[in-house]
């Protein structure tokens, strides 16, 4: 029998996976430094939200690159999007600093526009 190739659109699909996921794995972590810092110190005062946004930024490229693999899963692109822009909306509610509001805001905006892009 012949051997056949790898299938190029899985490895495409795959590849936009491993992006999306090092997106998300290395954007959390600076996200929530970002934040707290623009909401708390003064060293990144100067710049205003925008530490802020940009990082969420990078959140956002992360979950619009995980919502092209495995389309046929439409129940866990749906799901975790809205869990996501619920706790964020919950969140913003509960908080004092209004650059951590925008900031919780702009996540459940994020997940909001991730549900609706389905």
């Amino acid at each position: 029998m012949p051997e056949s190739g790898p299938n190029p659109e899985l490895l495409s699909s795959l590849g936009r996976l491993v992006r999306g996921l090092s997106a998300l794995f290395w954007g959390i972590p600076v996200a929530l430094v970002a934040c707290v810092q623009t909401a708390k110190s003064d060293w990144l005062r100067p710049f205003g939200v925008f530490p802020a946004l940009i990082t969420t930024g990078l959140l956002y490229y992360g979950l619009t690159l995980l919502e092209s693999f495995q389309q046929q899963e439409r129940v866990w692109h749906v799901a975790l999007p809205a869990a996501l822009s619920a706790f964020a909306f919950a969140l913003s509610a509960a908080l004092q600093s209004p650059a951590l509001v925008l900031v919780a805001l702009a996540i459940a905006a994020i997940g909001w526009r991730t549900c609706v892009s389905y």
